[in-house]
């Protein structure tokens, strides 16, 4: 009808005055009455507005009867919906089949009862009401499918309906019919799971899941393999759950971002030249050895994390009297953040080694002013840090945190948090206009224990839904580590890194390697995690021994009797090193001592001394003149290879993970890691790179 809230409009067609007047006056209550007097004007008024619901038709009109008019509105698209109810005498009643045939929708004869035509009318009314709303539904349904096909089709994404339990393919639009390189026919009915790459796995889970897995493998027709980003997500369709899938063909990107990889590790490289490898063993005085472990475990390729150790000289004699370290952390995991680390600690080590007697608090204030003058970093970018310098001499610590976590000090059975806001040392984070930074102090004792870390150590279990790790919680389980009967940092450090990885719920599994590389690693929590710890270790000599050999005999004989008592020793203490590796380097050091140092004096003495700490060093002290231990040949290279002499120290250096001089090169010491690696030997730093 033309408006629901109106009445329904009715015409009335009849050549007769008088039949007009009854009708209308007996329904005009009711309905709203249009008249035509013949078949002209009932053709014209039925094609005008209002336009009628439904039509009262004479058959016998003169011109034009009912029936040329029946045929000729049934005819018109814009009037072939309206319902006509023929009116007829009683004996025109043996035509109402052809009446019918023309499309009229029903009957009514004369003489009239006024409340069966009103009945006739109602029912042919509702009639027409529920055929237009069934018409006007399948139009919209029509224009939506036409709408999805269109979708369907120009969409640049493949898309797949899928059963969820079955995994069988519904339906597919053409896009993805290109994707994989058949037609929809040949995928329709298959498993999906027939087209996953190797090793992809599509779970009964993924019906759950309503946000998409970061990338699926699929296997064309052809057998290629392409990268594709998938999004699904379950719809009820009548009484059937289906699974719709979207994926974008990514592999154009994939492959962007593998060469942009290439730049990453070229990055990294740079980290490593400008830093170097940190150092193991660093000698504070005739006392102390400071010890020095740390690993990276990045969540993304590009990482936020990064760290430095070094010593260097303050003063113009050259003694190295003064160690750094830096552990840092910069916003974001975007690739940008490696060239912010790059740029940050090339300005770091600068302003170290232009300025080593500096206070660190002012080193760090300068660090701060140089970033904001480089313009590296952006309004909303940052990173936290904790810089410390030892003083050797004074075995004093100073520290400075820039907002970042505090650490552990381990002292005896006692394990305390240093550094927490608004103590001494802490800061706001890096770069900050107008800054001025302060320090912490502490007083360094033997065996005395620290760990530094980045904010991903306590945020390890946020991906799977549990609580941050606190300060109090870690605190403890460093505390049961100690009272466990671990008495070095690499021992608390490895059973407190097996606890840490517990706690992450299976996203984060360290394997920690005795040296200071990258560990091979799973790091599913979404942020990089650092961790350096240091321990100030005594260097009285677990076994000390003298020898004035006079034949090379003597040596052999010696060497032994001595890598016996060493692997004893080592066994009974749970110490892995390679017998043969140290065997290797304990006689090249020997003869070096006797044939270069003491010259083949038999009144001269060779010192051996073995200490069992983090790691396991073995000293030879000579009592010869020295050498130049700071540019030693390498026989590997060019001319070298004829030469006699260096291979002794190369050999040592090959055996050992770890070897420095001391008292000018008359005293050596190489140093073995507790656990044998042959993957990962090389601790060793000869073939470093120092720019400063």
């Amino acid at each position: 009808m033309h408006n629901p809230s109106s009445k329904p409009v009715i015409m009335i067609v009849d050549d007769s005055t008088v039949n007009l007047f009854l009708l209308e006056a007996q329904l005009k209550n009711e309905y709203e009455i249009i008249t035509a007097i013949n078949g002209s004007e009932a053709i014209n008024k039925a094609k005008s507005s209002p336009k009628p619901d439904i039509i009262l038709l004479d058959i016998i009109m003169p011109d034009m009867d009912g029936y040329t008019v029946c045929s000729i509105l049934k005819k018109e698209s814009n009037t072939a919906s309206i319902p006509i109810i023929f009116i007829t005498s009683v004996d025109e009643a043996d035509k109402e089949t052809y009446g019918l045939q023309l499309g009229a929708a029903d009957y009514i004869t004369r003489p009239f009862n006024i409340e069966i035509v009103k009945s006739r009318i109602n029912v042919h009314l509702d009639l027409k009401k529920n055929r237009d709303a069934l018409e006007s539904a399948i139009l919209q349904l029509r224009e939506k499918e036409t709408y999805l096909e269109t979708i369907m089709t120009t969409i640049q994404n493949g898309v797949i309906i899928s059963d969820p339990e079955s995994h069988s393919i519904i339906d597919v639009n053409p896009f993805f019919c290109d994707m994989m390189g058949t037609c929809r026919e040949d995928l329709l009915g298959k498993d999906f799971r027939e087209y996953l790459g190797s090793g992809e796995i599509f779970g009964s889970d993924d019906s759950q899941v309503t946000d998409y897995r970061d990338h699926s493998l699929l296997k064309t027709s052809g057998s290629e393999i392409i990268h594709t980003r998938r999004w699904f997500k379950t719809a009820r369709l009548g009484r059937k759950d289906i699974l719709v899938q979207s994926l974008s063909d990514i592999t154009n990107i994939k492959e962007l971002i593998k060469q942009q990889d290439i730049n990453i590790i070229q990055a990294k490289q740079v980290m490593k030249i400008i830093h170097n490898r940190p150092e193991r063993n660093i000698s504070l005085n005739n006392h102390t050895n400071l010890f020095i472990g740390c690993c990276t475990y990045p969540s993304h390729k590009e990482g936020g994390d990064h760290l430095f150790v070094k010593s260097v000289p303050s003063g113009s004699v050259g003694k190295k009297d003064k160690t750094f370290m830096s552990i840092k952390d910069q916003s974001g995991h975007k690739v940008g953040c490696i060239l912010r680390s790059i740029s940050t600690d090339l300005i770091h080590n600068a302003i170290i080694h232009q300025n080593p007697s500096m206070p660190l608090e002012q080193m760090v204030t300068l660090l701060n002013k140089n970033i904001l003058k480089s313009k590296v970093f952006s309004l909303e970018e940052y990173f936290t840090s904790i810089n410390i310098m030892i003083d050797h001499e004074t075995s004093k610590l100073h520290f400075v945190s820039s907002a970042h976590p505090p650490f552990f000090l381990i002292r005896d059975q006692k394990v305390s948090i240093i550094g927490k806001p608004g103590e001494a040392g802490t800061n706001l984070p890096i770069p900050m206009p107008d800054y001025q930074f302060e320090k912490g102090e502490h007083c360094l004792l033997p065996n005395d224990r620290y760990i530094l870390f980045t904010d991903g150590m306590t945020d390890i279990a946020l991906k799977s839904g549990a609580h941050p790790l606190t300060m109090t919680e870690m605190q403890q389980r460093l505390e049961n580590c100690v009272k466990s009967g671990h008495q070095y940092i690499t021992e608390i450090m490895s059973d407190f890194m097996e606890w840490i990885s517990e706690k992450s719920n299976g996203l984060f599994q360290p394997r920690i390697q005795p040296d200071n590389s990258d560990s091979a690693l799973i790091n599913q929590t979404g942020d990089d995690i650092t961790v350096l710890w240091f321990e100030i270790e005594s260097t009285d000599p677990t076994i000390e021994r003298k020898l004035q050999p006079n034949t090379i005999e003597d040596i052999d004989d010696f060497t032994n009797r001595f890598h016996d008592e060493v692997m004893t020793t080592c066994k009974s203490r749970g110490y892995k090193i390679s017998p043969h590796m140290f065997r290797t380097a304990l006689i090249e050091m020997l003869l070096n001592a006797w044939k270069h140092g003491n010259i083949e004096d038999p009144t001269k003495t060779i010192s051996i001394r073995i200490r069992f700490a983090n790691d396991i060093h073995l000293e030879v002290i000579d009592q010869g003149s020295g050498f130049d231990y700071s540019n030693l040949p390498d026989p590997t290279e060019g001319d070298n290879i004829l030469k006699a002499s260096g291979r002794g120290i190369f050999m040592t250096r090959y055996a050992a993970n770890e070897v420095f001089w001391k008292d000018d090169g008359r005293h050596i010491v190489s140093v073995f890691k507790r656990e044998f690696d042959p993957l990962n030997n090389e601790v060793a730093y000869h073939n470093d790179i120092h720019l400063w």
